[in-house]
């Protein structure tokens, strides 16, 4: 329907349709363009407020993490969970595009968070959002 195709192969780069693809290079939250759902602002106990940026929403994770290894968004957060086959693909485009997606707590297949960016901004978002996630 959109006419895009995500495809990735391990040491072969990421691609949508024949274009190569990169993460941004953004290294800050503020003025970065993120995909998160808006609901986790309702949350009131978050410990530091978060900085301005651009929000949009997808309802596809694997969605969300191709249109950041395309450059498109700098970042994405999910504070649901998701399993390990709602993410592979879309994690190997990432990588081979320069980024990163992990959680707060690495080795399980049923992931309580994804957070997806760039190696600088990632580790921006995984701080900010590390005080209210599940453990």
């Amino acid at each position: 329907v959109s006419n895009e195709f995500f495809h990735a192969r391990t040491c072969g780069g990421a691609y949508l349709n024949k274009k190569r693809l990169s993460v941004s290079s953004v290294n800050e939250i503020h003025d970065s363009r993120l995909i998160i759902n808006p609901r986790i602002f309702e949350k009131t106990d978050w410990p530091a407020p978060w900085p301005n940026f651009q929000e949009a929403s997808r309802s596809s994770m694997a969605y969300r993490l191709c249109l950041v290894a395309a450059g498109i968004y700098d970042g994405a957060v999910a504070l649901s969970r998701k399993r390990d086959w709602d993410l592979a693909a879309a994690d190997l485009v990432v990588r081979e595009a320069g980024g990163i997606v992990t959680d707060h707590n690495t080795e399980r297949t049923r992931h309580p968070t994804t957070v997806c960016a760039g190696p600088r901004l990632h580790a921006a978002l995984l701080k900010l959002t590390k005080p209210l996630t599940p453990s």
